[in-house]
């Protein structure tokens, strides 16, 4: 029987995927697909690359943490990312 791992990002994404909805901490690029399918926005050149990384991290999890940069750059191209999600909201050096 053939697993997958699983592996978990160094800090999950805080999203908040539409306005008055409960904040959603996304913690492992499975998760990460699922609220980018469950998003307001499902086109767009940073929406199909994060959709990529997010697959290819379930495949092989030493891709996760750019799973996880794909989701933050989708989520702040769209403002989704959470009030609180201090760390993602800053500017990459």
């Amino acid at each position: 029987m053939h697993r997958f791992a699983v592996e978990q990002f160094d800090m999950p994404v805080r999203l908040v995927l539409r306005p008055g909805e409960p904040v959603t901490e996304v913690y492992t690029p499975t998760e990460a697909m699922a609220a980018l399918f469950a998003s307001p926005v499902q086109e767009g050149p940073i929406y199909e690359s994060a959709l990529e990384a997010c697959f290819a991290a379930t495949m092989d999890p030493a891709h996760c943490e750019e799973a996880r940069k794909g989701l933050v750059a989708y989520a702040k191209s769209h403002g989704l990312l959470s009030a609180d999600n201090l760390a993602d909201a800053q500017p990459e050096n």
